[in-house]
C-alpha cells in the first residue's frame, strides 16, 4: 500500500470517528458525497 492510500485511509478513519460511524459506513458516505475525489485533487 502506498503512502497516499495510507493517508487517505487514516483520514477516513478520523472522519468515521468524528461522525461516530462504523468505518465501512463512513467510507461509503465519504465516496457518495465526493470527499474522496476532492481529497485526491488536493493531495
Amino acid at each position: 500500500m502506498n503512502t497516499r492510500n495510507h493517508r487517505q485511509i487514516r483520514a477516513m478513519k478520523r472522519y468515521a470517528r468524528a461522525l461516530h460511524l462504523q468505518f465501512e459506513e463512513a467510507a461509503m458516505r465519504w465516496c457518495e458525497i465526493g470527499l474522496a475525489a476532492r481529497w485526491a485533487e488536493q493531495n
